[in-house]
């Protein structure tokens, strides 16, 4: 499930399933504006790859402008994406589309997607690349490949600056960050030679103003204490804290059965400050305290397990009395109110304010 707070209106919107939905949070619980259905075609999608692995694809951006947000259209279950594929923008006042792009050089399913909080840049990945995409007119202005990875859990930093997910293949994986850089100050890799296919591997192409400048293609795992993590079968939810000079994988495993990892680093020089894991499994992205302090996940037995950003360190596990599994988690606009997202609701935390939910 995903959950995203419109940037100036009391109103969120989730994406779960097949559904769609608008939520006024002048409410708590929250009241449903709109609700819209894409049955039978899902917005998330988990599909078996060609090495008979689980993955996930799909899902839906935030609304950087408060007026539009992204999604791949959704095709029936029993049908092949399109070739290329399209990208959808609908309108946050009715979840209708507004208005459609094709990506060329496309076939496969969107395995993840985000768009910049300055309301200029659609990033996402398409199997073996990344694709950087103008948010108003839906032009690739960058194609990036992947070196035979896919990449899951894209994001952008809160500056517009930065962008961080995990690339992986059936060989395993790797954390990766990228700089948006002016075309002009664009740095591309160095042309290197697949050593299986004996082939060199395809550069990067900018047709554009801006590039994604590959800052750090392996992100520092070493010294990990389950020796058997397979990042070739491991979902990834990326966050950046509101400074954009942390962020935060969140990576889980059904086929390695780890539970969580959440790996933390410093952007500007890619080095790993922390590192912790839970034999217990997520439900959903993190998000960081307002005061930057704290990071607040959902997790499994309907617990928000609250971590230091300092070190890492669980300091809180804060039950929920919801029927329901809490698979997302927002603050609201004021800085203070924790929105819980469920299947079927959007409530607020018992009423604690920021300061009562994380320092109690």
């Amino acid at each position: 499930m995903l959950l995203y707070l419109h940037p100036t209106r009391r109103e969120a919107i989730t994406a779960s399933g097949t559904t769609l939905t608008r939520w006024s949070l002048t409410t708590n619980p929250s009241t449903i504006l709109t609700r819209v259905s894409t049955d039978p075609s899902p917005i998330f999608e988990y599909m078996y790859n060609q090495s008979g692995r689980l993955v996930e694809h799909g899902g839906i951006t935030r609304s950087p402008d408060g007026e539009l947000f992204a999604l791949q259209q959704p095709t029936p279950p029993d049908s092949r994406p399109p070739d290329p594929s399209v990208i959808e923008w609908r309108r946050l006042d009715d979840l209708l589309p507004a208005r459609t792009a094709t990506v060329p050089g496309t076939g496969c399913p969107i395995m993840s997607m985000d768009c910049s909080l300055d309301s200029r840049w659609l990033v996402m990945d398409n199997d073996e690349d990344i694709f950087l995409l103008d948010w108003h007119t839906g032009e690739v202005i960058s194609r990036h490949f992947s070196g035979g990875y896919a990449t899951s859990g894209l994001a952008f930093d809160p500056t517009s600056t930065f962008v961080a997910g995990l690339s992986f293949s059936d060989g395993g994986g790797c954390l990766k960050l990228w700089r948006l850089d002016p075309a002009e100050r664009f740095v591309a890799r160095p042309v290197r030679e697949d050593w299986l296919s004996h082939t060199f591997v395809p550069q990067d192409v900018v047709s554009g103003n801006m590039g994604l400048t590959l800052m750090h293609e392996d992100l520092d795992r070493t010294n990990i204490t389950w020796t058997d993590r397979d990042l070739a079968d491991t979902a990834c939810l990326t966050t950046f804290s509101s400074d954009s000079r942390t962020v935060v994988f969140a990576l889980t495993s059904a086929y390695s059965k780890c539970g969580m990892e959440l790996v933390a680093y410093d952007v500007p020089s890619g080095r790993r400050r922390w590192c912790t894991r839970s034999e217990e499994e997520h439900w959903g992205r993190g998000v960081f305290a307002p005061d930057g302090r704290s990071l607040i996940v959902p997790m499994e037995e309907n617990q928000l397990f609250v971590y230091r950003v300092e070190d890492g360190t669980l300091i809180q596990r804060l039950p929920i009395a919801l029927d329901e599994a809490v698979q997302a988690l927002a603050f609201d606009h004021d800085g203070r109110t924790l929105w819980l997202a469920s299947e079927g609701e959007l409530v607020q935390y018992s009423g604690y304010t920021h300061e009562e939910v994380l320092y109690q």
